[in-house]
Order: C-alpha cells, then sequence, then structure tokens
C-alpha cells in the first residue's frame, strides 16, 4: 500500500484529489436521450445543463438537439413556484415539437424535495406529449443514468404493451446493440467498428441504444434474435427485454481477435437458446496487466490480452457500479486514490485506462490509452483510439514498442 494516502481515503469512491469528478447520473440520462428527437429539460440553475452540454457531450456542438434549462432561481426555489416550471416547459415544447419530453433532475430539486414525478404528470395533461421523468439528483455516476434512460424508454415509450415474439417470428441472425452512449464509446467511429464486427459476420443491426438510431428504429428492436449488451448500463434494459420480449441477450467481447471469434459463436449459440462457452484462463506466460474501465469493455480487454497476447494474470476494475460477480482478476468499483495506488505500484507489466491515469504509471510500465469520456471528458473527444477488434491489438503493441524505445 502507498503510505501516502490515508487508508481512509484510500477507500473511499466520492474522494477526488487528483482526477476531475466524473460524468454525473443527469449527463447519463442526457446522453441516452440525445439523439431521439425528444425534448430534453434539466430542472436546475444552468449548471447541470452547462456541465453536459460544454463537458459531457461531444455531440452537443454539431446537432440540432433541444436541450434547455428550466434556470432555477432563488424565488422559485424559496416560493415553489412549480406552476412557473410547467408553464415553461408547455410553452417550449409548443415551440420546438419534441416527440416527447424528458424532465431530468439535478442537486438542487433533490435539496427542495421536488416531486418530478408529479410536474411531469402535469405537463403531459398540459400537452397531450409523452413526458418521461428521471429523479436523478447529481450524487450517483452517468452509468446509473444511462441505464435508467434506457429501462424508462423501453417500458414507458417504446414498447408501452410489450408482447413477446416467438423465435420464428424474430429476424435470424439479427442483433440490437444496448448501452451505446458516447460516455463510454466516444464516438461513433468505435461504435461502427462494432458494427463491423457484426455485419462481416452476417448480422444484422436492428437498433442500436442509442447512438445512431432514430425513436421509430429503436421500436425495431422488437424483431432481433439477440441482444448484445456494450457496457454495464445496458445491463437492466436487457434483462427487461428477455422478461418482456423474450430476447437473449449476451455481454459483448469484441476487442482482440480470438475472443472476438468465439464471442461470434457464442452469439449464434445463445439467439438458439443454447448456453455460452467460456473463455479460457491465462496459461503459461509472466506478463500481468491492470485494466481500468467500463465494466463490459474491461473484460472484454482482458479476454485478448489473455487469448491474443498471452497475459499470465489481468486485473480489472472500473470507478462506476460493478453488478457481475467478482472472478478473479477483478477488483471490482475502487476509489481514484485506489487507481492510482495500483497504477503506480510497479506491479504490472501494461496498465490500460483513461489518457488521466498515465502521468501516475510507475516508470517502466507500458500503458495503453482507452479514453473514457466519463472520466476525462472534453480532453478525449478528440481521440481516436478504438478498443475493438485487432485495433485493440495495435494498440498494445505500440505501447510495448514505446516501452522498449524509452
Amino acid at each position: 500500500m502507498n503510505e501516502k494516502f490515508p487508508q481512509d481515503l484510500l477507500n473511499d469512491t466520492r474522494i477526488h484529489m487528483y482526477l476531475p469528478t466524473f460524468a454525473g447520473d443527469y449527463s447519463g440520462v442526457a446522453s441516452a436521450l440525445f439523439e431521439l428527437d425528444g425534448t430534453i429539460i434539466f430542472h436546475d440553475p444552468a449548471g447541470c445543463t452547462g456541465n453536459f452540454v460544454g463537458y459531457d457531450e461531444p455531440r452537443a456542438y454539431s446537432s440540432h438537439a433541444r436541450v434547455f434549462t428550466s434556470a432555477l432561481d432563488d424565488m422559485q426555489a424559496l416560493f415553489g413556484r412549480d406552476d412557473l416550471f410547467v408553464e415553461a416547459s408547455a410553452h417550449t415544447q409548443e415551440a420546438v415539437g419534441g416527440r416527447f419530453v424528458a424532465i431530468i433532475g439535478s442537486p438542487n430539486p433533490m435539496i427542495l424535495g421536488t416531486d418530478l414525478k408529479a410536474l411531469g404528470k402535469e405537463l403531459q395533461r398540459k400537452i397531450h406529449t409523452p413526458v418521461l421523468a428521471f429523479e436523478t439528483t447529481g450524487t450517483r455516476y452517468y452509468d446509473y443514468g444511462v441505464s435508467l434512460a434506457m429501462l424508462k424508454l423501453a417500458r414507458d415509450l417504446v414498447f408501452p404493451n410489450p408482447k413477446p415474439r416467438s423465435q420464428k417470428q424474430r429476424h435470424t441472425k439479427s442483433v440490437n446493440l444496448l448501452g451505446a452512449t458516447p460516455l463510454d464509446l466516444l464516438n461513433n467511429e468505435n461504435v461502427q467498428a462494432i458494427k463491423d464486427i457484426l455485419e462481416d459476420a452476417g448480422w444484422a443491426i436492428e437498433s442500436c441504444w442509442c447512438m445512431g438510431s432514430s425513436l421509430d428504429e429503436l421500436a425495431e428492436a422488437q424483431n432481433a434474435a439477440c441482444n448484445v449488451v456494450l457496457t454495464r448500463s445496458g445491463h437492466d434494459v436487457a434483462a427487461w427485454m428477455n422478461q418482456a420480449l423474450g430476447i437473449p441477450y449476451i455481454d459483448g467481447s469484441l476487442s482482440g481477435e480470438k475472443p472476438v471469434q468465439r464471442f461470434l459463436r457464442n452469439l449464434e449459440m445463445v439467439a438458439e437458446g443454447k448456453p455460452a462457452e467460456q473463455g479460457p484462463e491465462a496459461t503459461g506466460g509472466h506478463d500481468r496487466a491492470l485494466v481500468i474501465g467500463e465494466q463490459v469493455l474491461a473484460h472484454s480487454i482482458r479476454q485478448s490480452l489473455i487469448e491474443d497476447m498471452g497475459f499470465a494474470k489481468v486485473e480489472t476494475a472500473t470507478f462506476f457500479d460493478w453488478d457481475q460477480p467478482l472472478s478473479e482478476g477483478d477488483h471490482g468499483t475502487i476509489s481514484e486514490l485506489q487507481a492510482l495506488d495500483l497504477a503506480g505500484s510497479g506491479n504490472y507489466d501494461l496498465v490500460v485506462g483513461d489518457g488521466l491515469l498515465q502521468p501516475y504509471v510507475s516508470e517502466g510500465t507500458a500503458f495503453v490509452e482507452v479514453p473514457h469520456a466519463a472520466v476525462s471528458s472534453r480532453l478525449s473527444w478528440d481521440k481516436h483510439l478504438c478498443p475493438y477488434g485487432t485495433s485493440f491489438l495495435k494498440l498494445v503493441d505500440h505501447a510495448f514498442v514505446k516501452k522498449s524505445a524509452s
């Protein structure tokens, strides 16, 4: 244990001393809804809205999405003038005509005890347009918000009266991609890399939740033979679709070469209702690696390092929620200081993570940057480093060449 970090601080996931604070739950909701032709209204004094469009949403400057703030002021807060919010929201929706309205909470209405669900019902009666109310507070991270938004989209808007389809009614060799937002996948190039892997193997993409698909295209999700969960945020909606629509699901393992081939075999089996085969454990070799990142991607990278690169041990960790059982090599959810302590320990030949971690990696350890916009915000927006397919192997090769040169 690095002695410069006191134990009580080391384990506290709320402490940020070296890295910026991460994207909040309200940004996760707005990111998931961003491309769906709705009216997004943050109930806040404008700070959280500014965080989202200025630092968490790389699409904000090149789109025509409807993102607004209620501009909650002291007088509204003191006198509880919720009627002003409802009136302004109704006028806004009338002017811009979104297909739905999303009300997104922030720390201010949380402290005031504002009933956002009640405001949503009142607004819906006024405008006769679907209203989705999200009681986000800014006290949880983006992944919770993305999960919340996708589940509410599916349950309340896209499939309000779900009817399971038989395997014969679904399109064979077709999939939905679940859990896609720039906060994890960064850009459309990475989404396209995933689509290319699947389409080259003969799979059609019914919908992508929620990058590159319209609200109408999301409704085609019921026709898919299987769901592919790209990030931890897609687990809840995948489980709901499995129960409500009868669509099986599988976590994506899309990094490297050998794990991708096994994933494609598993995808066929899961779509047919058969169990998937497990990936091999590490055998031989001596290199050790640490992967800090989004949970599903971290697992995918681990399998590539083991199967394609021959690593003997690969440990994975995340700053965010971990909702799968811990297996060997998993640290689960860790704090910022735990991450820096691990990265600088000198116990690894390779560390994989967001670029903000690189200065804290011990000398002599190779580093592969996998940008995570929820961590490094707009510092990552213009980076083009793909962790999917064989592109990931090129990143690892480059990291070790760079290490040897130094």
